[in-house]
């Protein structure tokens, strides 16, 4: 009694099913991975860790790559990707972290040096020049729950709407 074996999948690659291989690859290649650096940039402000910037972004890529399928041809690739950042990192921050509690008001930067009362000085402009804004920012970003960072920096930072 002989058995045949049937033929593996990868053996019965078809011409015409490798052509749509190599179109799709192309296709990635000439849509999306021209907005590497883009992305990057977005993964990084959201996560504040290079490291952590890119497991989201290879992570995204590669939920891309196989999600390609979906993507429709003419539409705006980068806001496509921002979207699929922005989920890989939170499916990544669910991972990793149980939920915090909320920060205490009382110890901001901001709103100490808000209320600070000095009669020496007059109005907001005055305050925001004598301050380092960026650490204080930075800090409200991060207690801020999600969707609001992420918009915020996609809006400010990455010229979205």
């Amino acid at each position: 009694m002989v058995i045949e074996s049937s033929p593996r999948d990868e053996d019965t690659v078809t011409p015409q099913l490798q052509a749509e291989n190599t179109t799709r690859e192309r296709a990635f290649e000439n849509e999306a991975l021209p907005w590497v650096d883009d992305v990057y940039r977005f993964a990084l402000s959201l996560t504040r860790n290079v490291a952590d910037a890119d497991d989201v972004v290879q992570d995204t890529y590669l939920r891309a790559y196989k999600s390609w399928h979906t993507y429709m041809p003419g539409s705006d690739c980068r806001r496509w990707l921002f979207t699929i950042c922005r989920n890989a990192f939170l499916r990544s921050r669910e991972r990793q972290w149980p939920l915090e509690e909320t920060a205490d008001w009382e110890r901001d930067p901001m709103v100490a040096a808000a209320t600070a009362n000095d009669s020496s000085h007059d109005g907001m402009d005055d305050l925001l020049t004598r301050l380092d804004l960026r650490p204080a920012i930075e800090s409200a970003l991060q207690r801020l729950p999600e969707p609001f960072p992420s918009a915020l920096v996609l809006v400010h930072l990455e010229d979205q709407s």
